[in-house]
């Protein structure tokens, strides 16, 4: 929860990357 919401919000860990 934490990553995703420091990238990705639907996807935690592909769209972290993306939006990273």
């Amino acid at each position: 929860p934490k990553k995703a919401a420091a990238g990705g919000r639907k996807s935690p860990g592909k769209s972290n990357r993306l939006c990273s």
